[in-house]
């Protein structure tokens, strides 16, 4: 299953079911999205029922990792990114992330 997903190919280039990603992207690439994006995509994808449950405990992880402000290891900055960009093609966005952070943010019972 890992080599239908996820295959390497040469010159730095991943493809995702059938699209091609860059495995360098810019350096900002985690660093322009909050920890808390990646919790809300982790529970947006598990609340929709796409993706694995292991690619959801994987950017859930990422989320994790970025709060207590450590590094990300090689693989899960190349599975991050495959992931954020087939939930992308899934209809996720950054606007979807702003609106789940503020839903958690809120406390319960409040419009």
């Amino acid at each position: 299953m890992r080599t239908e997903l996820l295959k390497r190919l040469r010159d730095n280039v991943l493809v995702t079911r059938g699209l091609p990603l860059l495995v360098d992207p810019p350096e900002d690439f985690f660093s322009d999205k909050p920890f808390n994006y990646w919790k809300s995509l982790s529970h947006w994808l598990k609340v929709n029922d796409h993706l694995t449950g292991k690619s959801r405990s994987i950017v859930y992880r990422i989320g994790e990792t970025l709060r207590c402000k450590k590094a990300i290891s090689d693989r899960q900055r190349n599975a991050g990114i495959k992931i954020w960009t087939e939930a992308t093609n899934l209809g996720w966005s950054t606007t979807l992330a702003a609106q789940t952070c503020a839903e958690f943010a809120s406390p319960s019972g409040a419009p």
